[in-house]
């Protein structure tokens, strides 16, 4: 992978061709927004009517886009509000699992918590995956 795909300003990505890659990368919004703003001046000189219909069906678009937004962000709260109200802890209670472990997790500065079984490696906060297909 370049390291330009890993940069995280200009002065990260070494020079030569990546650098110039980068900076063409940097630019291209800047330089699309300003064309268009340009291009829509000048044919609202030229041809007008084509402009009209162009931000028309932009405003459309937009209209169209914020509403399927709204809806979808409703529908996520919704199902968030349900999700945060609903008892985990009773609905984990119920899996047919053995050695599943209702503890919270470890504080993540004390490092990794003790093992239960050394052989099965069965961690004290989860489940193996051995443990996870074996049902009672």
């Amino acid at each position: 992978m370049p390291s330009s795909f890993l940069a995280a300003n200009s002065k990260d990505v070494p020079t030569g061709r990546e650098r110039a890659v980068y900076r063409f990368f940097e630019i291209l919004p800047g330089f699309l927004i300003l064309t268009t703003f340009g291009l829509a001046a000048l044919f609202s000189w030229l041809k007008p009517l084509w402009i009209a219909v162009f931000i028309l069906a932009f405003d459309v678009y937009w209209i169209f886009k914020v509403v399927y937004f709204s809806i979808h962000t409703r529908a996520a709260y919704r199902r968030m509000k349900e999700n945060l109200s609903r008892d985990w802890m009773a609905e984990l209670a119920k899996l047919p699992l053995r050695q599943l472990t209702t503890s919270p997790l470890p504080d993540r500065q004390a490092g990794p918590p003790p093992l239960l079984n050394k052989e099965r490696g069965v961690r004290s906060v989860g489940v193996s995956y051995k443990d996870l297909c074996a049902y009672d």
